[in-house]
């Protein structure tokens, strides 16, 4: 009986360790393709490359359905406004001020509705963390 409990969890154990591999695998695929698209779009230099791809990488895993499916509900909105301001933020620090003008706006006409959703959220609590910072006038 041990036994086979041990065999049915070896299996349960490599199941979920293949599905994490597969995520893994996908995340990569899609980022070299954004990062393809990029290139021809930009002409990225090879470190702009390397850096954009890993962002991409980590944006992927971190946007998977698996990941956007844990948790209540704000918190996967935190977790996406999260992944989504660190995308931008490494775009802005890797891109010259041309290219993340031109990768701005490809980035808004490509984006789908829940990401659309998520950069509108970022802009009010922009906003309003800004106002909050302002000294008070007199």
């Amino acid at each position: 009986m041990k036994r086979i409990v041990s065999v049915f969890a070896l299996g349960i154990a490599f199941i979920a360790g293949s599905q994490a591999v597969q995520a893994q695998d996908a995340a990569r695929e899609a980022a070299k393709e954004k990062v393809a698209k990029l290139d021809k779009m930009l002409e990225l230099d090879q470190k702009q490359e390397e850096i954009i791809y890993r962002v991409y990488v980590a944006y992927e895993i971190n946007s998977s359905p698996e990941k956007l499916s844990e948790g209540d509900k704000e918190a996967v909105r935190q977790n996406m406004m999260k992944n989504e301001f660190s995308l931008m933020k490494t775009m802005k620090e890797t891109l010259s001020p041309d290219q993340f003008d031109k990768y701005q706006k490809f980035r808004m006409e490509n984006m789908t509705k829940e990401e659309k959703e998520i950069m509108e959220m970022m802009k009010k609590e922009h906003r309003s963390k800004s106002l909050k910072a302002a000294p008070a006038r007199k």
